[in-house]
């Protein structure tokens, strides 16, 4: 048989040990080489042969690299099998077809190679086996010809038979089986120190590699053959305790060596050791499929059939998480917030170095999330957790404790995967009290009644306080006084603090569970849930007034506006109308006097704070005087203005204002401190019982309408107290004491003396309205307008006596309701009352258009025109009733 001179080269090759003057470019040739000669081949025995050396060569696997040599020979053998089926399909395949190749290709693994290299051979050709059913092979075929998949599209397409692709599949779930048994990739003790040989782990590192690129490529049948028990150990090791992967941690502790102090500030520079090590950390092959390999890792967490093999696994990841807080607690960029970052650390390292040690930590967050949110899916679906899904929970918030320094800087918005894990197992924990209870005081802060100064400890805290305020109502009386009441008292007092304004946050939110949480009922809870009373806290009597006396210190400065309105809101509420039985009701109303002498005392000065949240930063007040100063410089200067002294025959014209029509649109108008006590008032006023409303309806008006002199602010308070009043936030019964207000005097009382434009945005636009018409008009027009304002005048009083009647008939036809019986008297005196206001809407509007085409003049009724309408109250419901009122 004559030989290939292309074999004899390629085995020489092959044969030849890995030495420092080979380069990578000549490593990739080499690969390159053995899949263009193995697809060409045309006898089988030199196909196994060149895939026995493939397998086995020195020149492969003693190089320095050889996780990075098993993916290029996995590479190898995917592209020669692409290879050989395109020949097949053009029919250049020559005398050996492709089953034919296949099978020699196979033969080359013998038992010469160990087996987890054999995953290595059948996991390329696998993927290299498009599957059918997915639309990649033959049209139609796959499920009437005895076929299974192809390579290429169309009817063109070379199909692989099903018995050997089934051969195949059993092959590859049988070399994966026997390598996870053998003791080469079998976990070791987790949590230990890895050594850094890159040879330590090979095996179980191109399992998982590999298995994640090739397991796609399975059929549902041959998935089924993997044990993902024993898979487990291997896949989750290889992540998280490999030198490949997260290396336990570890990988954190050289970055305090290379973090120095210069000109005060700290510093790590870009060209440290820590920083190359993390960087070529990131451009591993373990690294860039990372994803892949944790959706392996998820796969076998569903797959797994011991429930022994998941409390394994999160007792490996707790302790991954504690040796990873516990590296990073180390460095001294670990006590820097990200507020403090600007001022604490140079420019170089926060724009060149810390960001990559951040996204190797998002990475591990996101790994981490990925695998447990397999586990918490299980928690919510199979119900044979009954007995261990509060201990697993608890595992999974442990975990996540661990991982929050990374959390909390990231945020969790739009994280789903992450809001499931947290979010379900805080549901599941909090269905079991005692669990619940055990879990909350041992992740409580040690100090309790003070501020730990070093940042992960403020960050604990953190996760405690949003944890803890969903666990609220199940948790005992005794440890809401003893505990957690202590633990929130200091962060409650920390308002000015920006680094603590998250945990200032938190606490309030904790009080405010507290101070909202019903008490249990025996009846709803279970028999050994009931052994131990539940009751939280009375409000009423304990921590409501220390609270409140809180809420109103923190406002403003603390607080924001929509934080303010809630709390004062949800005072009310629980004050008013307290959870459970046995409770005083009626106590809102101490709330209210607070909050109205506030209102009344407050200033009208623009709030400092964010401009996303409704105030004025400093920068933004500076230019809303200006643009107010300009503005007022535009209108105050007359356009035909006589030039200054000194500038008669110059050539240069004198500078003329900008037109209104070219000055920048105004900024909104920002929230002032009364305006936001007033709003806090019309917030509370649905929580309020009905004998309550009546009496505060009046003084809650009365500040809109008196005490505010702006007119943005005024038109805020308005339309807020419009939509209190219709918009469905007043049960039956208070809609019903609204009613009655409005239309006994409510609505001149919220109006004042501006008239006709009922919960306009302001009186400003009117005002603005009546100047352009001025303006236009001339003298005439504004005589006109006035005589027209006071005919207006005139008919309002006419329509006023008119209402007076109406109300004297509408009293006779209650007084004789009343004989007839009260439910006839109420539809009565409602349809009568409706069709009186009806037709005297109707004769007011009629008034006011034979006014407007009479009177106005053309510059005003032009002005008129561009003026938009407001659009009618919806029909239906109070809002119909309130605007016929």
């Amino acid at each position: 048989m004559p030989s290939d001179p292309r074999l004899d080269n390629i085995l020489r090759a092959l044969l030849q040990p890995y030495t420092p003057a080979s380069t990578p470019a000549s490593h990739s040739r080499l690969f390159a080489s053995c899949s263009a000669i193995l697809t060409t081949l045309t006898n089988p025995l030199n196909a196994t042969l060149l895939t026995t050396q493939i397998l086995t060569a020195p020149a492969v696997w003693t190089s320095p690299d050889p996780l990075r040599a098993s993916l290029r020979v996995f590479g190898t053998f995917q592209s020669a099998t692409l290879g050989k089926m395109e020949l097949e399909v053009r029919g250049e395949a020559g005398a050996m077809g492709v089953q034919e190749w296949i099978t020699a290709v196979v033969k080359g693994a013998n038992r010469n190679v160990p087996r987890w290299k054999h995953i290595l051979l059948l996991g390329g050709v696998l993927s290299a086996i498009r599957d059918g059913r997915d639309g990649q092979g033959g049209k139609g075929k796959s499920g009437t010809g005895g076929v299974a998949g192809g390579v290429g599209g169309g009817g063109n397409a070379y199909l692989i038979p099903r018995v050997t692709r089934r051969s195949l599949e059993d092959a590859f779930c049988r070399a994966v089986n026997l390598s996870v048994e053998s003791g080469s990739t079998a976990a070791t003790v987790p949590g230990g120190v890895v050594s850094g040989k890159p040879g330590k782990h090979l095996e179980s590192d191109v399992l998982s590699l590999i298995l994640s690129h090739s397991i796609n490529h399975l059929s549902t049948r041959a998935k089924m053959l993997i044990d993902y028990d024993a898979l487990l150990p291997v896949v989750v090791r290889s992540i998280f305790n490999s030198s490949e992967g997260f290396q336990s941690g570890y990988f954190l502790s050289k970055i305090e060596n290379d973090v120095v102090m210069r000109d005060g500030l700290l510093s790590w520079p870009a060209k440290s050791n820590s920083l190359l090590e993390l960087q070529y950390r990131l451009s591993r092959p373990l690294f860039t499929s990372m994803s892949s390999v944790a959706r392996l890792a998820g796969m076998c967490v569903r797959e797994s059939k011991s429930p022994g093999s998941i409390h394994i696994l999160l007792d490996w990841m707790n302790e991954f998480t504690q040796t990873l807080t516990a590296q990073w607690n180390m460095t001294r960029l670990s006590g820097v917030s990200l507020f403090d970052e600007p001022r604490l650390i140079d420019p170089e390292s926060r724009r060149a170095t810390m960001p990559v040690v951040w996204q190797m930590l998002k990475m591990v967050l996101f790994t981490a999330v990925l695998v447990v949110s397999e586990v918490s899916a299980r928690l919510v679906k199979e119900k044979e957790w009954d007995e261990g899904r509060k201990v697993v929970a608890s595992k999974i918030l442990y975990m996540l404790r661990g991982l929050y320094f990374i959390t909390s800087r990231l945020g969790t918005q739009g994280f789903t995967s992450y809001n499931f894990v947290y979010m379900s197992s805080i549901d599941i924990l909090g269905m079991h009290k005692e669990e619940a209870e055990r879990w909350v005081r041992s992740v409580a802060p040690q100090n309790v009644g003070t501020i730990p100064s070093p940042l992960l400890l403020r960050t604990y805290d953190l996760f405690f306080l949003n944890t803890v305020e969903h666990l609220i109502p199940i948790l005992p009386a005794s440890l809401i006084h003893d505990l957690l009441i202590p633990i929130c008292t200091p962060y409650l007092s920390a308002s000015r603090d920006p680094n603590l304004h998250d945990q200032f946050e938190s606490a309030h939110s904790v009080m405010l569970a507290i101070i909202a949480a019903a008490p249990l009922s025996p009846s709803s809870t279970s028999p050994s849930a009931c052994t131990t009373p539940t009751t939280t806290v009375d409000p009423a009597t304990e921590v409501l007034p220390k609270y409140a006396g809180m809420i109103f210190s923190s406002f403003p400065g603390g607080l924001s506006r929509r934080q303010f309105r809630l709390a004062f809101s949800t005072l009310v509420k629980v004050c008013e109308v307290p959870p459970g039985e046995n409770r005083p009701h009626g106590r809102g109303e101490v709330v209210m006097n607070i909050g109205h002498q506030r209102a009344k005392e407050a200033p009208e000065t623009p709030l400092i704070e964010a401009a996303g949240d409704g105030g004025v930063t400093p920068a933004a007040a500076a230019a809303i005087a200006a643009s107010a100063t300009v503005a007022a410089s535009a209108v105050s200067v007359p356009n035909n203005s006589p030039s200054p002294p000194g500038s008669a025959g110059s050539a240069t014209p004198s500078p003329q204002p900008p037109s209104p029509s070219s000055l920048p649109p105004p900024l909104p108008a920002p929230y002032t401190e009364k305006e936001i006590y007033i709003l806090a008032l019309i917030d509370s006023l649905p929580f309020l019982l009905p004998q309550t409303l009546s009496r505060w309806l009046t003084p809650v008006a009365v500040l809109v309408a008196k005490d505010v002199k702006d007119v943005a602010g005024k038109g805020r308070l308005r339309r807020r107290l419009w939509e209190v009043l219709t918009d469905g936030e007043l049960d039956v019964d208070r809609a019903e004491v609204g009613v009655r207000w409005w239309s006994e005097g409510g609505r001149e009382l919220v109006e004042g003396h501006e008239g006709d434009v009922m919960m306009d945005s302001g009186s400003g636009k009117e005002e603005e309205r009546k100047e352009g018409k001025k303006a236009e008009g001339g003298k005439e027009g504004v005589k006109e307008e006035k005589e027209g304002v006071k005919e207006e005048k005139e008919g309002g009083k006419e329509e006023k006596e008119g209402g007076k009647e109406e109300k004297e008939g509408g009293k006779e036809e209650k007084e004789g309701g009343k004989e007839e019986g009260r439910k006839e008297e109420k539809e009565g005196g409602k349809e009568e009352m409706t069709k009186v206001l009806m037709e005297g809407e109707k004769r007011k509007m009629e008034k006011k258009r034979e006014h407007a085409h009479v009177s106005a003049p053309a510059g005003a009724a032009a002005a008129h025109a561009s003026v938009p309408v407001p659009a009618p109250a919806p029909a239906g419901g109070r809002r119909r009733v309130f605007a016929k009122l």
